[in-house]
Protein backbone atom coordinates (compact mmCIF):
# COMPACT_ATOMS: atom_id res chain seq x y z
CA UNK A 1 0.00 0.00 0.00
CA UNK A 2 1.71 3.59 -1.50
CA UNK A 3 0.90 6.01 1.16
CA UNK A 4 -0.29 9.18 -0.48
CA UNK A 5 -0.28 13.00 -0.41
CA UNK A 6 -2.61 14.96 -1.87
CA UNK A 7 -3.33 12.48 -4.61
CA UNK A 8 0.57 11.80 -5.23
CA UNK A 9 2.47 9.68 -3.93
CA UNK A 10 4.83 11.26 -1.19
CA UNK A 11 7.96 10.53 -3.10
CA UNK A 12 6.45 12.19 -6.19
CA UNK A 13 5.32 14.96 -4.31
CA UNK A 14 8.74 15.90 -2.92
CA UNK A 15 10.20 15.86 -6.28
CA UNK A 16 7.13 18.21 -7.42
CA UNK A 17 7.41 20.07 -4.52
CA UNK A 18 11.46 20.72 -4.91
CA UNK A 19 11.11 21.38 -8.83
CA UNK A 20 8.32 24.26 -7.79
CA UNK A 21 11.18 26.00 -5.60
CA UNK A 22 13.74 25.62 -8.54
CA UNK A 23 16.10 23.55 -6.52
CA UNK A 24 16.62 20.36 -8.67
CA UNK A 25 19.44 18.26 -6.35
CA UNK A 26 22.29 16.77 -8.83
CA UNK A 27 24.77 13.77 -7.10
CA UNK A 28 28.43 14.75 -7.86
CA UNK A 29 30.37 12.48 -9.98
CA UNK A 30 32.74 10.32 -8.05
CA UNK A 31 36.20 10.78 -8.47
CA UNK A 32 38.76 8.22 -8.58
CA UNK A 33 41.57 10.74 -7.66
CA UNK A 34 41.71 13.88 -5.47
CA UNK A 35 41.99 16.97 -7.43
CA UNK A 36 45.35 18.71 -7.92
CA UNK A 37 45.96 22.21 -8.32
CA UNK A 38 47.14 23.72 -11.70
CA UNK A 39 49.97 24.97 -10.64
CA UNK A 40 51.41 21.35 -9.27
CA UNK A 41 50.47 19.06 -11.74
CA UNK A 42 53.61 18.58 -12.93
CA UNK A 43 55.56 18.52 -9.59
CA UNK A 44 56.55 15.13 -7.31
CA UNK A 45 54.52 16.68 -4.49
CA UNK A 46 51.69 16.82 -7.20
CA UNK A 47 51.94 13.38 -8.38
CA UNK A 48 52.49 11.39 -5.14
CA UNK A 49 48.91 13.94 -4.29
CA UNK A 50 47.76 11.95 -7.03
CA UNK A 51 48.68 8.72 -6.63
CA UNK A 52 48.47 8.93 -2.63
CA UNK A 53 44.86 6.65 -2.89
CA UNK A 54 46.32 3.86 -4.54
CA UNK A 55 49.30 3.97 -1.98
CA UNK A 56 47.60 3.60 0.55
CA UNK A 57 45.14 0.67 -0.61
CA UNK A 58 48.14 -1.26 -1.88
CA UNK A 59 50.08 -0.99 1.30
CA UNK A 60 46.91 -1.85 3.58
CA UNK A 61 48.54 -5.66 4.89
CA UNK A 62 44.77 -6.86 4.45
CA UNK A 63 44.60 -6.13 0.99
CA UNK A 64 45.57 -9.58 -1.16
CA UNK A 65 47.56 -6.89 -3.46
CA UNK A 66 49.02 -4.97 -0.82
CA UNK A 67 49.87 -8.31 1.46
CA UNK A 68 51.87 -9.66 -1.66
CA UNK A 69 53.50 -5.97 -2.57
CA UNK A 70 54.51 -6.14 1.27
CA UNK A 71 56.23 -9.91 1.21
CA UNK A 72 57.55 -9.41 -2.33
CA UNK A 73 59.59 -6.12 -1.39
CA UNK A 74 60.91 -8.17 2.28
CA UNK A 75 61.97 -10.89 -0.41
CA UNK A 76 63.69 -8.76 -2.73
CA UNK A 77 65.63 -6.69 0.19
CA UNK A 78 66.78 -10.05 1.97
CA UNK A 79 67.74 -11.42 -1.71
CA UNK A 80 69.99 -8.45 -2.59
CA UNK A 81 71.54 -8.47 0.55
CA UNK A 82 72.75 -11.66 -0.09
CA UNK A 83 74.13 -11.00 -3.20
CA UNK A 84 75.80 -8.00 -1.91
CA UNK A 85 77.63 -10.49 0.21
CA UNK A 86 77.94 -13.85 -2.10
CA UNK A 87 78.77 -12.47 -5.39
CA UNK A 88 80.36 -15.32 -6.19
CA UNK A 89 76.73 -16.96 -6.86
CA UNK A 90 76.03 -14.60 -9.92
CA UNK A 91 79.49 -16.42 -11.39
CA UNK A 92 79.01 -18.96 -14.14
CA UNK A 93 81.61 -21.48 -12.36
CA UNK A 94 82.53 -22.47 -9.03
CA UNK A 95 85.67 -23.89 -10.01
CA UNK A 96 88.61 -22.07 -10.66
CA UNK A 97 92.21 -22.44 -12.66
CA UNK A 98 95.28 -21.84 -12.01
CA UNK A 99 96.16 -19.22 -14.46
CA UNK A 100 93.03 -17.35 -13.48
CA UNK A 101 93.75 -17.70 -9.76
CA UNK A 102 97.15 -16.14 -10.06
CA UNK A 103 95.81 -13.32 -12.24
CA UNK A 104 93.17 -12.37 -9.61
CA UNK A 105 95.24 -12.15 -7.18
CA UNK A 106 97.88 -10.39 -8.58
CA UNK A 107 95.24 -7.47 -10.09
CA UNK A 108 93.37 -8.07 -6.09
CA UNK A 109 96.61 -7.44 -4.54
CA UNK A 110 97.94 -4.77 -6.37
CA UNK A 111 94.46 -2.71 -6.35
CA UNK A 112 94.55 -2.90 -2.33
CA UNK A 113 98.16 -1.47 -2.33
CA UNK A 114 97.02 1.21 -4.94
CA UNK A 115 94.31 2.62 -3.01
CA UNK A 116 96.27 1.27 0.56
CA UNK A 117 92.47 1.54 2.27
CA UNK A 118 92.96 -1.86 4.71
CA UNK A 119 95.82 -3.41 5.85
CA UNK A 120 96.40 -6.71 7.57
CA UNK A 121 95.49 -5.36 11.35
CA UNK A 122 91.99 -4.72 9.49
CA UNK A 123 88.97 -6.88 11.11
CA UNK A 124 88.52 -9.70 8.29
CA UNK A 125 90.76 -8.98 6.17
CA UNK A 126 90.92 -12.65 4.82
CA UNK A 127 87.50 -11.97 3.59
CA UNK A 128 88.39 -8.68 1.92
CA UNK A 129 91.40 -10.19 0.04
CA UNK A 130 88.42 -12.94 -0.72
CA UNK A 131 86.71 -10.74 -2.47
CA UNK A 132 88.64 -8.73 -4.05
CA UNK A 133 90.44 -11.96 -6.05
CA UNK A 134 87.14 -12.82 -6.70
CA UNK A 135 86.07 -9.46 -8.48
CA UNK A 136 89.22 -9.78 -10.60
CA UNK A 137 88.25 -13.17 -11.22
CA UNK A 138 85.43 -14.75 -13.32
CA UNK A 139 84.66 -17.70 -11.23
CA UNK A 140 82.65 -17.83 -7.42
CA UNK A 141 84.06 -15.95 -4.78
CA UNK A 142 82.79 -18.90 -2.29
CA UNK A 143 85.39 -21.00 -3.80
CA UNK A 144 88.16 -18.85 -2.71
CA UNK A 145 89.91 -19.67 0.03
CA UNK A 146 92.25 -17.38 2.16
CA UNK A 147 93.77 -18.28 5.05
CA UNK A 148 95.73 -16.79 7.72
CA UNK A 149 99.47 -18.54 7.96
CA UNK A 150 101.12 -16.57 10.42
CA UNK A 151 100.64 -15.02 14.04
CA UNK A 152 97.82 -12.51 14.17
CA UNK A 153 98.89 -8.71 13.12
CA UNK A 154 98.75 -6.68 15.63
CA UNK A 155 95.92 -3.76 14.28
CA UNK A 156 97.50 -0.02 13.92
CA UNK A 157 94.23 1.65 13.73
CA UNK A 158 94.24 3.89 16.06
CA UNK A 159 97.96 3.86 17.31
CA UNK A 160 99.66 3.60 14.19
CA UNK A 161 102.75 1.77 13.57
CA UNK A 162 103.44 -1.33 11.27
CA UNK A 163 100.89 -4.63 10.19
CA UNK A 164 101.95 -7.68 8.75
CA UNK A 165 100.62 -11.05 8.02
CA UNK A 166 100.79 -13.96 5.61
CA UNK A 167 98.13 -15.46 3.80
CA UNK A 168 97.12 -18.82 1.92
CA UNK A 169 95.42 -18.17 -0.85
CA UNK A 170 93.97 -21.61 -2.55
CA UNK A 171 90.41 -22.30 -4.53
CA UNK A 172 88.40 -25.11 -5.86
CA UNK A 173 89.30 -26.75 -9.24
CA UNK A 174 93.31 -26.47 -8.91
CA UNK A 175 95.94 -27.46 -6.75
CA UNK A 176 97.96 -24.18 -7.16
CA UNK A 177 98.19 -22.09 -4.28
CA UNK A 178 99.93 -18.63 -3.22
CA UNK A 179 101.58 -17.12 -0.10
CA UNK A 180 100.74 -13.40 0.29
CA UNK A 181 102.99 -11.80 2.18
CA UNK A 182 101.59 -8.09 3.59
CA UNK A 183 103.20 -5.66 5.29
CA UNK A 184 101.52 -1.76 6.13
CA UNK A 185 102.77 1.27 7.79
CA UNK A 186 99.84 3.90 9.47
CA UNK A 187 100.50 7.02 11.02
CA UNK A 188 98.53 7.56 14.32
CA UNK A 189 95.25 8.96 13.35
CA UNK A 190 95.66 9.24 9.97
CA UNK A 191 93.15 8.27 6.97
CA UNK A 192 93.94 5.25 5.67
CA UNK A 193 97.60 3.73 5.52
CA UNK A 194 100.74 5.33 4.50
CA UNK A 195 101.67 2.41 2.16
CA UNK A 196 100.45 -0.98 1.79
CA UNK A 197 102.48 -3.70 0.24
CA UNK A 198 102.28 -7.60 -0.53
CA UNK A 199 105.05 -9.83 -2.21
CA UNK A 200 103.45 -12.86 -3.90
CA UNK A 201 105.12 -16.73 -3.77
CA UNK A 202 104.31 -19.94 -5.25
CA UNK A 203 103.16 -22.59 -2.99
CA UNK A 204 101.41 -22.32 0.41
CA UNK A 205 102.83 -20.15 3.45
CA UNK A 206 104.50 -22.59 5.95
CA UNK A 207 102.95 -22.74 8.84
CA UNK A 208 103.05 -20.72 11.77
Amino acid sequence: MVRLKKGYCRLCWHQASQDAKGEVTVPAPARRWPPLAPWDVHTLWGYLNRIRPVLLEWSNPHNPVGRALIIGSLLFAVGGMYFLYHPGLLSGSDNWDGDELRSGVTAATAKLSSEAQFGPGTINYEEILQAGIAEKGHSSQDAVTVTLASEPPDSAVFNGGAEQADYTVTADGTDTAFCLKVYAMKRKQAMGYDFVTTSIGEGACPSA
